[in-house]
């Protein structure tokens, strides 16, 4: 009957005074991080994303306007 909806997890910390930005997308134990871009990118030992990092927030925020993530790596945060 109807549909079932899975919501991910998202919480946003900014901390203006070391100008980075940490996006959880899901929960989990972080077993590498990686640079992906101009991102710092947490993994889960099967290669789920678990968050991403954004140093240099106000440089990033001036040059794109927005914070805009690759869907490849939202993708790969809903990954099972």
């Amino acid at each position: 009957h109807g549909q079932h909806l899975q919501m991910n997890l998202l919480e946003i910390r900014i901390d203006e005074q070391a100008n980075a930005a940490y996006i959880r997308l899901a929960s989990g134990k972080v077993h590498e991080t990686r640079t992906v871009g101009e991102f710092q990118v947490d993994y889960s030992r099967s290669g789920k994303v678990l968050g991403i990092e954004i140093l240099g927030l106000r440089q990033y925020l001036e040059k794109h306007g927005s914070i805009k993530i690759p869907p490849r790596l939202l993708q790969q945060a809903n990954a099972a």
